[in-house]
């Protein structure tokens, strides 16, 4: 009897997740295409070609489309506040026009998310990378959906409109104000601004605590246990530990540190409600393929 074509085999997400991986490594790394070419040759009876030929080209479009930037010179129009982070005596904001995103330094650091404002100034582009293996602002802010920089000349407050992240905003002026450790608010927010950010970065801590969200999941394994020993039903304590996900999703901006322990959760519970069966390193790749596309 022949054996079925893998062609249209849904199995091995892991060795999937992996091919796509190069092929994406590939889009900006031409000497990843031998090793993509030999990865594919060693699991061609593994892996469904169709769904990786697909999602290659998913990615190449989106890689492809996205890297088309063209900005205007100048800005002299009414944006909308969609990020506010507070320094010390200025604060770093997000700006939306109509169809881009423009990152902007202003002294006013009492606008939260959701604030109108016309903002007149001039527009430029992050500058790319300047040194063999450096760091390159421009793909770095591209990659956050941001175009470029708008040097402000001239703002002034419009009106306020509802953004699903202004109660954020409020609840950390609210703690800034209160008498408070640091570390609440890098912990709880994922703020990058602390008076010890040196320390914290000489010691590797700083990615634990604002990055990884391995502090958010030390959090909720440790209310699972209480549950676990409260005896709650298993429904209860999948729901509280969403929601508890989600909550923290929501504090930390869905940084992706802390949303792929979201996605995860819900790929578990999914994978163990449906009995998908699938093991658990093939739903490390969705979520890292989940994470690519974000």
């Amino acid at each position: 009897m022949r054996r079925s074509s893998p062609i249209l085999h849904f199995e091995r997400l892991d060795l999937l997740g992996i091919g796509l991986v190069l092929a994406i490594l590939s889009f900006d790394h031409v000497f990843v295409l031998p090793v993509l070419g030999i990865y594919l040759y060693v699991v061609r009876k593994q892996i469904c070609f169709l769904i990786f030929i697909i999602g290659v080209l998913i990615m190449y479009m989106l890689w492809f489309t996205l890297g088309q930037v063209n900005l205007p010179q100048t800005i002299d129009e009414d944006v909308t506040v969609i990020r506010v982070e507070h320094q010390d005596d200025y604060a770093t904001l997000w700006l939306k026009t109509r169809n881009d995103t423009f990152m902007a330094y202003v002294s006013d650091t009492t606008l939260i998310s959701g604030d109108v404002i016309h903002v007149k100034g001039d527009v430029s582009r992050f500058p790319y990378q300047t040194t063999p293996k450096g760091f390159d602002p421009f793909k770095y802010y591209l990659s956050l959906g941001i175009k470029g920089k708008i040097r402000v000349d001239d703002i002034s407050y419009g009106y306020h409109r509802f953004h699903i992240f202004e109660f954020r905003d409020r609840l950390i002026k609210y703690v800034q104000h209160q008498q408070h450790h640091e570390l609440v608010e890098v912990m709880m927010f994922g703020s990058k601004t602390y008076e010890k950010k040196d320390l914290y970065d000489g010691l590797g801590l700083s990615y634990v605590l604002s990055v990884s969200g391995l502090h958010v999941f030390v959090l909720v394994y440790m209310i699972k246990k209480i549950m676990f020993y409260l005896d709650m039903p298993m429904r209860s304590q999948t729901v509280i530990v969403i929601l508890l996900y989600v909550i923290m999703a929501y504090f930390h901006r869905f940084d992706l540190g802390v949303t792929r322990l979201l996605m995860m959760r819900i790929l578990v519970d999914m994978n163990r409600h449906y009995e998908w069966r699938r093991s658990r390193l093939e739903l490390i790749h969705i979520a890292c393929l989940m994470c690519l596309v974000i």
